[in-house]
């Protein structure tokens, strides 16, 4: 029963960092402006195009 619980957190945490981590991104993504305020070290230069 335990260890069912223990599992439980650690997937409910994983699930709020992944939730974190994508609105991260597409908010870094919207703040870009598309490829208008690319640079060379902008780690989504690749799609830059």
């Amino acid at each position: 029963m335990g260890s069912l619980l223990v599992i439980a957190l650690i997937l409910l945490a994983l699930g709020l960092w992944l939730g974190w981590a994508l609105a991260r991104i597409r908010r870094r993504k919207k703040q870009g402006g598309g490829c208008a305020g690319c640079s060379s070290h902008c780690p989504y230069h690749d799609q830059c195009r």
